[in-house]
């Protein structure tokens, strides 16, 4: 999967964009087809704000937002509802063809 980091009013260390793309390729393994990620990350007066947008088949997009004190955990937090959005598509998907 194709993921594009974008810093917005920062630049992004090399060490947050590495931890970005692991926490993203977790995310990648529970559905083989997503093509492409978007993240911004955007520096604002309570911390930072965290917003990915990921591509899948068929033109359906998976978002997910955080804003925290740390980066570390929007990053934690926007993997998560990124998970759970994956997973409740694949249950949806299994559910009416079975």
């Amino acid at each position: 999967m194709e993921i594009k980091i974008t810093g917005r009013h920062q630049h992004l260390s090399a060490e947050s964009q590495q931890y970005l793309r692991e926490k993203l390729g977790k995310v990648a393994h529970l559905a083989e087809r997503l093509e492409h990620a978007e993240v911004v990350v955007d520096a604002t007066p309570d911390g930072e704000r965290v917003e990915v947008i990921v591509q899948g088949p068929r033109g359906h997009q998976f978002v997910a937002h955080a804003e925290a004190a740390e980066l570390r955990t929007a990053i934690d937090a926007c993997e998560a509802r990124l998970a759970a959005q994956i997973r409740a598509w694949k249950d949806k998907l299994s559910s009416h063809r079975g």
